[in-house]
């Protein structure tokens, strides 16, 4: 079964690894290692992907498959 979660601020840690991860997993080779870090820590900080969860306007989900989280 494929459920959709809205994600609160008590998932900000599981959020903030998976999108760090997955912008790593995706850009990284395209980029200088000085680079990454500077993108994840202006635009996906932990304090950053508060204020955007925080924001009534945005809304964030992790999409479950039985249980096992598939991403946002």
């Amino acid at each position: 079964m494929l459920a959709f979660v809205r994600l609160t601020e008590n998932e900000l840690y599981e959020l903030y690894t998976l999108s760090a991860q997955t912008f790593k997993d995706t850009f990284a080779s395209q980029n200088t290692a000085k680079n990454m870090t500077l993108y994840l820590e202006e635009h996906m900080s932990k304090s950053k992907l508060l204020e955007e969860l925080t924001n009534p306007d945005s809304h964030f989900y992790f999409a479950y498959k039985d249980k096992d989280c598939m991403g946002t």
